[in-house]
């Protein structure tokens, strides 16, 4: 079968868990082609076998009415020239459209699913569902749906599965405390914080950032799956995937978030509900909020999920839905 796969390219997470989907297609037999962009190609450009085309990113604010309708009469073409007959998308929302036009099946992945398919604790701030919710409206006009966590969640609404990303082998070797703070800042933006923590006398080793102040670390996949094994806590911009490995290791989150990324901000609230972790803002974190989680950190006063057990992987349940929307 011909399936293409659209991978969204703003972060690293989206690639992460989807070069683990792009290897079970292929090794089922399915001839994949892969359109990813801008961060996302970092991380499935090494498959062997499988196409890698670049897309064009959908910006935010005004442009985006314009990239979006552009990007779908593309992806038009795109599926009738390349005769792609089931549509897997990451992220990525404009390949929905064109597949729904042309009767294609489609299945929509990814972790916003979570918050307008599934059954949330009560509380979460309703400002954030809703533009969660409205910005991703796009995903039903998939056939199926699979939302991702981080955490065990049942869908309320019929037709969505949920699944956890699939374990790499990378972060499958001994769990440790050696005592540091590990960083990842997707956007960036951690100079504040490593600041704070070199005031409670805590240089962390920071990923993808070059901060003073802090051992940093150009991003490398393996090493920061070597460093989260054996980190004694985490501080981090608040991303799905990058908290799943927070939880499956059950390392101590302090999970961030920028005002106005509603994503990110939902993430983090539920990080606090499920007492995995504390929650903050850059904005508004404080050095109190700073030596409060790195206190509860060492008291070990965070509660441990077993999110491994209790949610089935990504490549299962999608290849399960595969087989389901190909056969009608």
């Amino acid at each position: 079968m011909r399936v293409g796969c659209w991978v969204h390219g703003r972060g690293r997470g989206h690639a992460s868990r989807m070069s683990a989907v792009v290897r079970a297609l292929a090794a089922e037999g399915h001839e994949v082609t892969v359109w990813a962009g801008a961060d996302a190609r970092h991380g499935v450009e090494a498959f062997d076998g499988v196409r890698l085309e670049p897309i064009e990113p959908v910006r935010r604010g005004p442009p985006l009415v314009v990239d979006w309708t552009r990007r779908a009469v593309r992806e038009l073409a795109r599926l009738r020239t390349e005769r792609v007959e089931v549509v897997l998308c990451d992220g990525d929302q404009p390949p929905l459209l064109a597949a729904r036009l042309l009767g294609r099946p489609s299945i929509a992945i990814g972790h916003d699913l979570v918050f307008s398919t599934c059954a949330l604790p009560a509380g979460l701030a309703r400002a954030s569902l809703w533009c969660e919710r409205i910005n991703h409206a796009p995903a039903h006009l998939a056939h199926a749906r699979v939302a991702v966590h981080f955490l065990p969640v049942s869908p309320r609404v019929r037709g969505v599965r949920v699944a956890r990303p699939d374990v790499r082998a990378d972060l499958r070797g001994p769990v440790a405390d050696d005592g540091f703070v590990l960083g990842y800042f997707r956007d960036d933006d951690g100079e504040d914080v490593v600041r704070m923590l070199r005031a409670r006398g805590v240089t962390p080793i920071v990923f993808g950032a070059r901060r003073a102040g802090s051992q940093a670390r150009p991003f490398d996949r393996a090493a920061f799956a070597e460093h989260l094994r054996r980190a004694h806590a985490v501080v981090t911009s608040a991303g799905s995937n990058v908290l799943f490995e927070c939880v499956l290791l059950g390392k101590p989150v302090l999970a961030l978030h920028r005002r106005g990324d509603h994503e990110q901000a939902l993430n983090a609230a539920l990080v606090a509900r499920a007492e995995v972790g504390c929650a903050g803002r850059f904005e508004s974190l404080t050095e109190r909020d700073i030596a409060r989680f790195l206190d509860r950190a060492r008291r070990r006063d965070f509660a441990r999920v077993d999110v491994e057990r209790l949610l089935p992987p990504l490549t299962h349940v999608v290849l399960e839905t595969l087989r389901d929307v190909a056969a009608r």
